[in-house]
């Protein structure tokens, strides 16, 4: 998705649906972890670990991790993280789950990318990320927990509700409904080795 200035963030939510395709691995590189939304080294990467847990990184120096875990390959899970400062909040299909404060200085030198580390793109999630979606400021816990239980009627394009409304200060979405188009801005992705469309979670 490159390194566009909108994206490049200190203070932000990023949340998404995702499915895992295997309960002992989040990524077929041998890094330990599966890239949800990545930026290149220095950058912010909310990812998550082979044992399901999930983390936000300062790419290549440090991470922040939460205790909440994905550990099936049967169902979507709404994922998010805010950061607020040093404030950090995960939610994982809507629990919140506060962790210690990080606030490492984010650097953005290369791109970003949806499902692998921006640049070269090691750490490819093994699984299916739908729905990616950035926001500028921290969402409060009813909003992100409105988009988990808005399921697969997903946030709202022009459909009234039962969709959930976006939330204010959305940058960037990546609605993934057989492309690769930022629904939200100009921010749009190029699918690289081998990456490919499937049933998601909200839309097609």
């Amino acid at each position: 998705v490159g390194n566009p200035a909108e994206l490049q963030l200190q203070d932000f939510t990023i949340e998404a649906w995702i499915k895992r395709s295997s309960t002992s691995r989040a990524s077929l590189d041998p890094w330990d972890s599966g890239g949800i939304f990545d930026y290149a080294w220095g950058g912010y990467a909310f990812a998550l670990h082979d044992n399901g847990r999930l983390f936000l990184s300062k790419v290549g120096y440090s991470a922040a991790d939460s205790s909440l875990a994905i550990t099936d390959t049967n169902n979507f899970h709404h994922v998010a993280v805010t950061k607020a400062g040093s404030t950090v909040v995960f939610y994982l299909d809507g629990v919140a789950e506060t962790v210690g404060a990080y606030d490492p200085g984010f650097v953005f030198g290369g791109p970003a990318a949806i499902g692998a580390r921006g640049g070269d793109l090691v750490g490819s999630f093994l699984g299916t990320v739908d729905e990616v979606s950035i926001y500028n400021r921290a969402l409060l816990a009813a909003e992100v927990q409105a988009i988990y239980i808005a399921g697969s009627t997903g946030k709202c394009t022009t459909t009234p509700p039962p969709c959930a409304p976006p939330p204010a200060g959305l940058v960037s979405w990546w609605r993934a409904e057989q492309d690769a188009l930022d629904f939200s801005d100009a921010n749009h992705g190029t699918l690289y080795n081998g990456a490919s469309f499937t049933a998601g979670k909200a839309g097609s």
